[in-house]
């Protein structure tokens, strides 16, 4: 067969498809308006669908089903008021002396219906009424609606607004749901009653009128999700802070919610930034190390006790700032506390790095990992003039390689400051050290040592290195601060009397 012959044979079988779907459709096309021109003729002597006449539904009826219907309704015409909460309630037609002069007919609404145009129509509701004027007694009707069941006291409930509330376990908020409750306005209800009346409609739902008082503040309000989603954020912290000596104090939900607070002005739960201050203090308070009094044990295995400014201080507001933010984006983390002094040891004690200065023995000891790797002769101030030098335990603040002391200006070449404005240096000047030459001839308060020492002294030093000087004879515990003996040999030491500190004075110089 040739190629002419084939493109003939499809062109034919293309065509014969055609002819098909057109018949196809013109039958469909018959078929509906069959259909249509049905309903045409069947809504001719039928109500439509959403048709509605004095509130009754007449969708399908003919014009005497209809009426029969209606008309009954209307001589024992009552009002149905659909409650929220509470059993139906009714107001009888005659209990207002209701009145009412008819006009249309259910046959004039029926032949007023278009039925060409019911596919257009099903989904339009129509309303009508077949009462030409209705007359009621508007006084007997308030006395009626304010003895109705629904506005009695007892039977009310207000509503309340949705509110945050701490959970079941006290781990989290959640929303506490509004409470519709059932209040009505009265004004309202009346309004609506009569309205229904004038149309002779046979209930009223009045869920969907808004007669009812409801809540300002639901579940679902975007600023009150958002201040639970703020709140559940804050407790989702967890922030470990080490205070040292192998103390670590959480900062969790259970600490975190005794800082949230119902406030009524903000109307919930907020976060009380003065709460946390006091929880950030009542921290500093309870481990802070600085300007505590610590029991030493001397290098002559004395023990003295001493305080001063060396050792941890919280930064009280940079804490604060730093613990709110942390809180805020519900981060968990651990670290230290904010210090103001970061360069003392993490748990603020004195640790084994450190110069202790006997001030009634003149004697200075530098200890490292420990261990003592040098002591020295020393000149504190003069006690003579009121310059004594101050015991206590501060932090190595400063170090100078270069400089003048004190306001006689000596050149020296180390300068080892700590306390307030107290330094160790070296003297070259002095051609002696030690002894009881500081109580007339002593320096204006800091503490020399010759250059050899001060050398080393400054070479093994670093800032918050603390310095505890004291004097032994004023200060070192007596024994009966000692709870046993067997207490004092398990604690490794002996607890000096003032005169076994003299007794280390002179064996040692």
């Amino acid at each position: 067969m040739g190629e002419g012959s084939k493109l003939s044979g499809t062109k034919s079988i293309g065509r014969r498809v055609v002819a098909v779907l057109l018949l196809l459709l013109a039958a469909a096309a018959a078929a509906c308006l069959v259909f249509y021109f049905k309903r045409v003729d069947y809504y001719r002597t039928h109500f439509q669908k959403n048709v509605y006449i004095n509130g009754i539904s007449v969708e399908g009826m003919t014009s005497n089903e209809a009426s029969g219907i209606i008309y009954d309704n209307i001589e024992d015409y009552s009002l149905r008021l659909r409650l929220r909460y509470l059993p139906t309630e009714i107001i009888d037609g005659e209990d207002v002396d209701l009145s009412i002069e008819y006009s249309d007919t259910p046959a004039e609404i029926l032949m007023g219906e278009d039925p060409y145009k019911w596919p257009f129509n099903s989904g339009k509701r129509r309303d009508y009424s077949i009462a030409k004027s209705i007359s009621f007694d508007e006084g007997k009707l308030l006395e009626i609606t304010e003895g109705l069941d629904c506005l009695k006291p007892e039977n009310v409930s207000e509503p309340k607004d949705a509110y945050i509330s701490e959970s079941p376990d006290r781990k989290s908020f959640i929303i506490v749901p509004e409470v519709k409750g059932n209040l009505i306005d009265k004004d309202k209800l009346f309004e609506e009653i009569k309205g229904a009346l004038w149309v002779l409609k046979p209930e009223i739902e009045l869920e969907d009128t808004g007669v009812y008082a409801e809540p300002e503040i639901k579940a679902a309000d975007p600023k009150l999700n958002e201040s639970l989603n703020e709140l559940n954020k804050y407790m989702s912290a967890s922030i470990t802070l080490d205070v040292g000596n192998g103390i670590k104090e959480i900062c969790n939900w259970e600490v975190i919610r005794e800082m949230i607070v119902e406030d009524s002005a903000q109307g919930g739960p907020v976060f009380s930034d003065e709460l946390m201050r006091g929880y950030v203090e009542s921290l500093a308070a309870r481990y802070d190390t600085a300007g505590t009094k610590r029991r030493f044990e001397t290098v002559y295995g004395s023990f003295v006790e001493v305080e001063g400014l060396y050792g941890n201080r919280t930064d009280i507001e940079a804490e604060c700032e730093r613990l709110k933010s942390e809180i805020a984006s519900g981060t968990v983390t651990e670290r230290k506390p904010v210090y103001v002094e970061p360069s003392v040891p993490s748990d603020g004690d004195i640790g084994e790095d450190y110069i202790e200065v006997n001030l009634t023995a003149q004697r200075l000891f530098l200890i490292r990992n420990g261990q003592e790797i040098m002591n020295s002769d020393i000149v504190s101030g003069c006690e003579a003039d009121g310059h004594g030098t101050a015991s206590g335990i501060f932090p190595v603040i400063d170090m100078t390689s270069e400089g003048a002391v004190e306001e006689r200006g000596y050149p020296v070449n180390f300068s080892v400051e700590f306390g307030e404005g107290t330094a160790f240096y070296d003297a070259s000047w002095r051609s002696a050290f030690g002894g009881n030459i500081y109580k007339s001839s002593g320096t204006g308060g800091g503490i020399c040592l010759p250059y050899s020492k001060a050398k080393i002294l400054y070479e093994n030093t670093y800032k918050g290195m603390p310095v505890i000087c004291y004097r032994t004879a004023d200060e070192a515990l007596p024994e009966e601060s000692v709870d046993s003996a067997e207490q004092a040999e398990e604690n490794g030491g002996l607890y000096a009397t003032p005169s076994e500190a003299f007794h280390f004075q002179e064996k040692d110089i």
